[in-house]
């Protein structure tokens, strides 16, 4: 496997790098747009009082979207 020369290759040079796996936007799912908190997010950068009321109620339904 490519992964495991390479890997190799760092213990030859004495390097302990770190991997970490980052998902790409083709990763996530997406919501549906016809949700009503998705559509209030979408709002985001235009509205202070969207901005607002996620900082300030934690539990409310905006944070299970983001």
């Amino acid at each position: 496997m490519i992964f495991d020369e390479i890997w190799s290759w760092f213990r030859e040079i004495d390097c302990t790098p770190i991997f970490l796996a980052v998902p790409g936007n083709h990763d996530l799912q997406r919501p549906t747009a016809s949700k009503s908190a998705e559509k209030v997010l979408e709002n985001w950068l235009n509205e202070s009082d969207v901005r607002e009321m996620f900082w300030k109620a934690p539990d409310d339904d905006y944070h299970p979207v983001v």
